[in-house]
């Protein structure tokens, strides 16, 4: 294939076979390779445009004083010159002989630098940049010196030129432009680019020949992504073109990133919508009697991690039960038909309320992972006998009214179902005596856990408090709802609210 291959010419076996290794790890690059004058020139007897570029060692045992260099130069392949000592006169010598860069062969960075040079390079063949300039011997300066870093280059006599040119090709990735020039300034050329081009998109680095500081200033405050004085120095341009376009790499990078994370979580958002609507169906399904019953459900998300159950049995007594799983959304959402199945089934063929909680918890055991579980109360109400039964396994304290004022609370009395089947939830269970006009209520955490910007809780006596004033004047229920979200301010909900009332 075309500029696939780096060609290495080195003498030194380790450090050849170092530098091999580095760039065929960090690059897509192949790797042809060399150790004298003789092995170089049947090399470059092939092929050569296989060559995006050759790393040449500038003393060789048969070929001294950069031969090896002017050899591969002349065959029309790029070359970065490596040697052992630097001097300014040797710096001058290598740039005449028309290489790309001189690398010291000192330490290992330098080696990192030379595979990051021989990428960028390798990209350079495909990267277009645009010179804009209306004095030709700068033009053709700048085009020699892109040329030697193998980019793609156009020219254009002014600023007006250019923008037609760019109108009708915006593959542009790089754009110098001179200060002065006629028809438009370089500081108004920047700005009609960057009114269309971020800089996230294309560089733009400013010229000019004055030495007034104000000139770089203003281009930069224009929308220049670098600026360079006239003359240009080689090394200088180069190092700043590499620099603006590693990041615009590295934009295009997290861009690409961003882009790929956004179709994940779009496919996510899809598949989570298809479970969400399932289980809303399924709850849906389930027959909820609101006999003797008033409920309130405000879910963080779509699918909420509290459940609500209530049946009644063939024998009349009603079954009612207020779940919290761990947590809230799709994980504590998705054992809630488990759950719903078990209690149904149950309460219709008329098992008593004991034996269902039991069960419930070996279940959950057996079936939940060990950092979820199910904070629970779990009512059996008998209107003959005007009893009930409770059994309170991690759930906030029940609170009991009676004539409209708070008589009594239940606090739970075993620990949440679905952490061990080592005890019987039963056995925990307490008898309330109940009269007409009674209320007992049942909540999930959300609701005594709200914050407000203090980052004070509503509480338990914030709740007595508030239905002491709902029974009072009679009020629905979501009259909670208003005095939480007064209380919590601006601060977000951050848990499942629900909460049952059991009127006798």
């Amino acid at each position: 294939m075309k500029y696939n291959t780096v060609l290495v010419v080195e003498d030194n076996r380790s450090l050849l076979s170092m530098l091999s290794a580095l760039i065929k790890h960090q690059t897509s690059l192949s790797v042809e390779v060399a150790q004298s004058m003789k092995e170089t020139l049947q090399l470059i007897k092939e092929n050569t445009q296989r060559f995006t570029v050759a790393v040449v060692d500038l003393n060789l045992p048969d070929a001294a004083d950069g031969q090896a260099v002017k050899a591969v130069t002349d065959a029309g392949i790029p070359v970065i010159v490596m040697t052992g000592s630097y001097s300014d006169n040797l710096r001058k010598s290598v740039i005449k002989l028309g290489i790309i860069d001189y690398v010291i062969k000192d330490n290992i960075s330098s080696y990192y630098y030379l595979v990051g040079l021989i990428s960028r390079l390798h990209t350079n063949r495909s990267t277009k940049v645009l010179i804009v300039d209306d004095s030709s011997s700068q033009r053709a300066l700048l085009f020699n010196f892109f040329k030697t870093q193998l980019f793609q280059i156009e020219t254009a006599d002014d600023a007006v030129e250019a923008l037609g040119m760019i109108e009708s090709d915006d593959s542009f990735r790089i754009v110098l432009s001179d200060y002065e020039m006629p028809k438009m300034n370089g500081f108004d050329f920047t700005r009609k680019l960057r009114q269309k081009y971020p800089s996230d998109k294309l560089i733009i680095i400013g010229l000019s020949a004055h030495s007034d500081g104000q000139i770089s200033s203003h281009f930069l405050k224009s929308g220049a992504s670098d600026f360079l004085p006239k003359p240009i120095v080689y090394e200088e341009l180069f190092c700043r073109v590499n620099q603006n376009l590693g990041i615009l790499d590295k934009i295009e990078e997290i861009n690409s990133f961003h882009h790929e994370l956004k179709a994940a979580h779009n496919k996510l958002l899809f598949e989570r919508g298809i479970v969400e609507d399932t289980l809303l169906n399924i709850r849906k399904a389930e027959e909820f009697n609101d006999e003797n019953i008033r409920y309130l459900m405000s879910p963080v998300e779509k699918t909420a991690g509290d459940i609500m159950l209530s049946a009644k049995r063939p024998d009349g007594v009603l079954h009612c039960m207020l779940g919290d799983f761990t947590g809230h959304g799709l994980p504590a959402a998705l054992s809630g038909p488990t759950v719903a199945d078990i209690f149904y089934s149950m309460t219709m063929k008329g098992i008593v309320g004991s034996i269902i909680i039991d069960e419930l918890n070996l279940k959950l055991v057996e079936k939940l992972p060990s950092h979820l579980f199910l904070a629970t109360c779990f009512i059996e109400y008998n209107q003959e006998t005007s009893s009930i039964n409770l059994w309170n396994a991690g759930l906030p304290t029940v609170l009991h009214f009676r004539n409209k004022k708070f008589l009594k609370d239940y606090p739970s009395q075993t620990i949440s179902l679905g952490i061990t089947n080592d005890i019987l939830p039963s056995q925990s269970g307490v008898e309330i005596k109940v009269e007409p006009g009674d209320h007992l209520y049942l909540y999930t955490d959300g609701i005594i856990e709200t914050e407000n910007e203090k980052a004070e809780a509503y509480g338990v006596e914030g709740l007595k408090s508030c239905l002491h004033d709902l029974l009072g004047k009679d009020l629905p229920l979501n009259y909670l709802i208003e005095k939480l979200q007064e209380f919590q301010y601006h601060e977000i909900q951050a848990d499942d609210i629900t909460i049952i009332e059991i009127f006798i």
